[in-house]
């Protein structure tokens, strides 16, 4: 019983992490539309947020999880509310 449960327990884990990259990629698709919305670069949506292209490159590429913070400062850079990233279906 106890190996079953933690069969369970890993297949939780799996099912999590495969959710979280999927989140990743969905909202690093988002980032890249909203910029491409706006014949923008990946350098020019850096100098307008603050985000480095280096890390706007690894969010589209859904390998880097955001922090609030930088959330907050991609929707700044893209003048959108917050909520505006997070609108992903």
């Amino acid at each position: 019983m106890e190996h079953e449960e933690k069969s369970t327990g890993d297949q939780a884990r799996i099912r999590e992490t495969a959710l979280l990259a999927n989140i990743r990629k969905r909202f690093g698709e988002r980032i890249a539309g909203l910029r491409d919305e706006r014949n923008w670069t990946q350098e020019d949506l850096a100098a307008a947020s603050g985000v480095s292209a280096r890390s706007i490159s690894s969010i589209e590429n859904g390998v880097y999880s955001v922090t609030l913070d930088t959330a907050y400062k991609l929707a700044r850079g893209f003048g959108v509310p917050l909520s505006r990233l997070f609108d992903i279906k």
